[in-house]
């Protein structure tokens, strides 16, 4: 999760997608859903659906179309990486059995 957003964060969600294959990014996808974050997972699954349903030569405009419009729907339940920390604090502070033991 944590390297599907960063790579998000600096690079934009199509470069998250291009740079993680599909397993690292169905990781990615289940502990956003672990943290409640369904619809981010589905922005960036309905994203690399899309694109890989654009072939190997996509224009370049309907990428960009693609990826403004998953980037909406992504940035607005994660617009910072504080957001994402306030709903990991949440959900240890709920669920934290869920969590290895710190010393």
């Amino acid at each position: 999760m944590l390297s599907v957003h960063g790579i998000a964060m600096n690079g934009g969600l199509l470069h998250a997608i291009e740079f993680h294959d599909r397993q690292e990014l169905d990781a990615g996808c289940a502990g956003l859903r672990y943290f409640g974050l369904d619809a981010a997972a589905e922005a960036i699954e309905q994203l690399a659906d899309q694109a890989a349903r654009l072939g190997p030569d996509p224009s370049p405009d309907r990428l960009e179309d693609l990826e403004q419009r998953a980037e909406q729907r992504y940035d607005a339940l994660i617009p910072t990486d504080a957001a994402l920390f306030d709903r990991f604090a949440a959900t240890f502070e709920a669920h934290s059995e869920q969590f290895a033991p710190t010393p």
